[in-house]
């Protein structure tokens, strides 16, 4: 097992620190991971679920940062379409969308009544 290696087991091991900032930069120095600011996601289009907070609005920021096209996924129409403009504003791309859809209940019915 190489040193890198060595080193990340011992993070996950240890469980807390492996979720920290501390596991992230270590692992990013260790494996050589670029800058996520260094992608260009030009031409890609990326759906994201749960984009209205937490993880997915995180995501979605840095994919629109990155200049790919955004659909915004969500199920609350009002919120979901604030959300999509402050990630516009907030990123200057205009190519942030929003979708209404519940993605916990993918029956006939309830994708009819988010058409609604």
């Amino acid at each position: 097992m190489s040193a890198p290696e060595l080193i990340d087991a011992a993070l996950e091991t240890l469980i807390v620190p492996s979720f920290t900032r501390i596991g992230l930069s270590t692992r990013r120095h260790l494996f050589s991971w670029r800058s996520l600011d260094s992608y260009d996601l030009s031409g890609r289009v990326v759906a994201i679920t749960g984009a209205t907070s937490g993880l997915g609005r995180a995501a979605a920021v840095q994919m629109a940062h990155d200049r790919a096209t955004v659909i915004v996924l969500g199920r609350n129409r009002d919120k979901t379409e604030r959300v999509a403009a402050e990630i516009r504003t907030e990123t200057g791309n205009p190519d942030v969308s929003a979708t209404i859809g519940e993605m916990s209940d993918l029956t006939p019915e309830a994708a009819r009544e988010a058409v609604e």
